[in-house]
């Protein structure tokens, strides 16, 4: 504010009250720190004189200036950096709710999924009667064919006699002869019409409930067809809710990053404009402090100024300006997805509790494997060259790298391919080299001289060597000596060692016959099929060489292999 207006309004007296207010209005709509600091130079210059009624009613109309409109422009301030806040709080996270609560995707594919629930359900209901149905059929058919089968044998057995009672009683006429064979062979036609009947019907009544039974059969296994492609609607339809849960999910909270940020940089920005009122409120109340002042005799001005200036006003200017900072940040986010949905992560094709609920079905008509794309478990996944699986993959659903497999720490092994076999192996390290990544220095796989193993492992101290056996066993050893010549027939017992995956278990290098053959257990013989070595009988006959891994300064670290 200009200095020498406000002596000219301490003279002109309360008339002036009115154009000073105007002036304050024209030139500032906020209140300004240099305002009030002009304000705070020119009220101590003019406590310097002596007091009159006119500085008194100066002091008087200041006083209605600061409360009317200096305080109100710092209280509306205020105000609107707690708008500010507030609003930037609410609607940044009101926004993330609203997108996710309002998107329609996962709802709808909810929706594709009961129904395919429950056409499932009926589905398999329909199929464990049609199943009913037929196995009363097949086994009313067998009793049926056992009926058969009866009644036919005594056809067959009477087609097997091939003569009858026809010799000649003794004493016996021509003619009571004839009579008696036409009485006995009258009464064998009659059985033989009578079985032959009963054979007739009864093949007719199986085959008739053959036919039947093929009918039904036809009808169940058609059915069950039907149920297990429903069956593969419902399954299918329960991924895609995951992963358009997960993809719903994952924007909810992005956006609620965003917004936290947002609001974070927007909190920062709000407290040094609060720090800044709160600076213009104590320096009102200073001026106000000062403006009593004049009220008081010409002895009393000094100490009163004096105690102005000392008086801590920061109680008061927090009391009259701390903003309410909305909390918590980031707010509690929404459960994503909506409770009460049937998308329930929980509630997963190929989970323990999906099947549960989805396939408890008669025991005639149960569900099939599952085929969709999240039953798949990493048991099933192939990790690449450089990853082994997780030890627990049988229960991880996914076909990911990430999700199905670790980091290896044998670089391009075409054999140690579980994490459980590199566990082993790394439990049977030395401590120092527990965690040492290894990479290869030889595979006889890509060998083009004899002399390579020679030239790129002989080196090396730490040393291993994996092979699978023909029989399809994994078998190696680790050398803690380097390969120079003769250094095969000095290994440290405890240091060196075989062993084999397969069967879980180290056999230190032993003396006699598996230290005299070291050298074939990790040179290039190693695998050739030209040595039988074993290890107090323990080992097979060498297959093939899956490479030698080495430790050791200056070589690669995994990492860099990946």
């Amino acid at each position: 504010m200009n200095r020498v207006f406000l002596l000219f309004f301490a003279f002109a007296g309360s008339n002036a009250l009115k154009a000073t207010r105007a002036f304050l209005n024209a030139t500032n709509k906020t209140v300004l720190t240099k305002d009030i600091s002009d304000l705070e130079d020119t009220v101590h210059q003019l406590l310097q004189q002596e007091a009159t009624p006119s500085l008194a009613n100066f002091a008087k109309d200041l006083q209605k200036i600061i409360d009317d409109d200096m305080k109100a422009a710092v209280l509306k301030v205020k105000a609107s950096l707690q708008t500010e806040l507030d609003g930037h709080y609410t609607t940044g996270y009101d926004k993330c709710d609203s997108t996710m609560l309002g998107s329609g995707e996962v709802s709808s594919k909810s929706s594709v999924f009961t129904a395919a629930a429950s056409q499932h359900e009926t589905c398999r209901k329909e199929e464990a009667e049609a199943e009913t149905a037929f196995s009363t059929c097949s086994s009313e058919e067998s009793s049926l064919k056992t009926a058969k089968d009866s009644a036919c044998k005594v056809v067959a057995d009477y087609d097997k006699i091939s003569n009858g009672n026809c010799g000649k009683n003794s004493g016996e006429d021509y003619v009571a002869y004839t009579a008696r064979l036409m009485k006995y062979y009258e009464a064998e036609n009659k059985k033989g019409k009578e079985a032959e009947a009963k054979c007739d019907e009864a093949t007719k009544v199986h085959n008739s409930k053959s036919t039947s039974c093929s009918d039904l059969k036809s009808a169940w296994t058609t059915k069950k067809a039907a149920c297990d492609k429903q069956q593969d609607t419902m399954d299918a339809a329960s991924c895609e809710i995951q992963s358009t849960s997960e993809n719903v999910c994952k924007v909810y909270d992005d956006c609620y990053s965003s917004a936290t940020s947002s609001y974070n940089n927007d909190k920062t920005s709000v407290g040094t404009q609060e720090a800044a009122i709160k600076n213009e409120w104590k320096a009102l109340l200073h001026l106000e402090c000062l403006l009593k002042v004049f009220a008081l005799s010409d002895t009393e001005k000094a100490n009163a100024m004096k105690a102005c200036n000392s008086k801590n006003y920061d109680s008061e200017a927090n009391s009259a300006l701390t903003l309410t900072y909305p909390s918590p940040v980031p707010r509690d986010a929404k459960a994503c997805p909506p409770q009460g949905s049937v998308e329930s992560k929980a509630l997963v094709a190929g989970r323990d509790n999906y099947k549960a609920k989805y396939y408890q079905l008669p025991s005639n008509a149960p569900s099939k494997t599952c085929t969709a794309a999240c039953c798949a478990t990493c048991d099933s996944f192939t990790c690449p060259d450089g990853y082994v699986q997780k030890s627990n993959a049988a229960s991880i659903f996914g076909e990911l790298r990430d999700l199905c497999c670790d980091s290896s720490r044998f670089s391009g092994s075409k054999i140690l391919k579980t994490k459980a076999w590199e566990d082993t192996l790394v439990g049977w390290l030395p401590s120092n080299l527990k965690s040492t990544n290894w990479v290869p220095c030889y595979r006889k796989s890509t060998r083009t001289s004899n002399g390579q193993w020679w030239n790129k492992c002989r080196s090396y101290a730490n040393t291993l060597t994996v092979m699978k056996l023909s029989t399809g066993k994994v078998i190696g050893g680790f050398s803690k000596a380097g390969r120079g010549h003769g250094s095969y027939t000095n290994q440290n017992t405890g240091d060196s060692w075989l062993f084999s995956l397969t069967n879980g278990f180290k056999h230190n290098v032993c003396l006699g016959r598996a230290e005299k053959l070291w050298r074939f257990m990790f040179g290039e013989k190693c695998g050739d099929g030209a040595e039988d070595w074993t290890a107090e009988g323990r080992f097979e006959v060498p297959g093939r060489v899956d490479l030698t891994l080495c430790s050791g300064p200056g070589l690669a670290p995994l990492a860099s292999l990946i």
